[in-house]
């Protein structure tokens, strides 16, 4: 576009002020309305811009972000943070993931406290779960357990399988709340329902005891076999218990030693300890002195206070 000018006729460029033969004036109505039209147009560049903006799937770049931090985790993270800024809420719960544990960055605990509020409060059951935890045991802020409760709450309510674990803990323990056995069984089994492990060998321990519900051991059996199957070795040591003593299963002493070996062998020091008594009295193996010295030596080296005593009785 151009203008003419009224005192030459000279066609001049649309951006001159004023004519480049005669130097007359450009009109001023008309450069008003030159640069109306020019701030409408990017004005309409702007809206564009921003409606193919609001059109990207904020998932979408947060799993961009993901794959790129494979690749080159510090523009990976750069682009998570970006994300995490502009509110999308699962960049904001694995920035402040990086934060909390070091990873990428330097760790910050109160910077990754503020990223998790901000997911959780968009309602991220995840964020909400970690946020809780962080209250829970006193993690770059004071413990609080009314606080942790909270926040498992919210996380439970949405099906937050960890969150339904650690909200039937505090249940249990009377942690932020009143003691109820029958809301930590409540808790545990909803978590269990989703395959969570601990939860399955908590719900175990309460049908096994009767806490919050009449005992049933062979429901225990099944649940601790389920925590076990998932590979939770409290689990794996509670199924050598059952068989061990026959409890909501028929009694076999070899097929306790089998659980109590899966579960030494992966550094359970309780297991240890009763592998260790297996191979003293030869229940379900032979009698082997040397074998419970040795695995009575190493549930000792983790504390276990019985082995202890155990190693005191055969050594004296």
């Amino acid at each position: 576009m151009s203008w003419v000018c009224p005192k030459c006729s000279t066609n001049n460029d649309d951006l001159a002020i004023s004519c480049i033969v005669c130097g007359q004036d450009r009109p001023v109505a008309e450069f008003e309305l030159m640069l109306q039209e020019k701030l409408k147009k990017a004005s309409d560049q702007l809206s564009l811009w921003t409606a193919e903006y609001k059109k990207a799937d904020p998932n979408e770049e947060f799993s961009r972000a993901m794959e790129l931090i494979k690749k080159d985790p510090k523009a990976g993270f750069g682009q998570l943070l970006e994300s995490a800024e502009r509110g999308n809420a699962l960049a904001q719960n694995e920035v402040a993931g990086c934060y909390f544990y070091g990873n990428i960055v330097a760790k910050d605990i109160p910077r990754a406290l503020m990223w998790y509020e901000k997911a959780a409060q968009k309602g991220l059951s995840e964020a909400q779960c970690n946020l809780g935890i962080c209250f829970y045991r006193g993690q770059g802020v004071s413990a609080h357990y009314g606080t942790a409760v909270f926040w498992f709450q919210k996380a439970a309510e949405a099906g937050h399988a960890h969150a339904q674990y650690l909200l039937g803990e505090c249940y249990y323990f009377a942690r932020g709340v009143e003691k109820s056995p029958e809301k930590a069984f409540y808790y545990f089994r909803a978590a269990a329902d989703q395959e969570y492990a601990l939860a399955e060998y908590n719900l175990g321990a309460c049908y096994s005891n009767g806490i919050g519900v009449a005992e049933d051991r062979e429901k225990a059996f099944a649940c601790y076999r389920k925590a076990a199957a998932h590979g939770d070795l409290n689990g794996e040591n509670a199924l050598g218990n059952c068989y061990f003593d026959g409890r909501g299963v028929e009694r076999d002493h070899k097929k306790a030693v089998e659980h109590y070996q899966n579960a030494a062998n992966a550094g359970f020091a309780k297991a240890q300890y009763r592998l260790g008594y297996c191979y003293e009295y030869g229940f379900g193996t032979t009698a082997d002195r040397e074998k419970a010295i040795e695995w009575y030596t190493k549930a000792k080296e983790q504390g276990y206070k019985d082995a202890e005593l155990a190693l005191k009785r055969l050594l004296s």
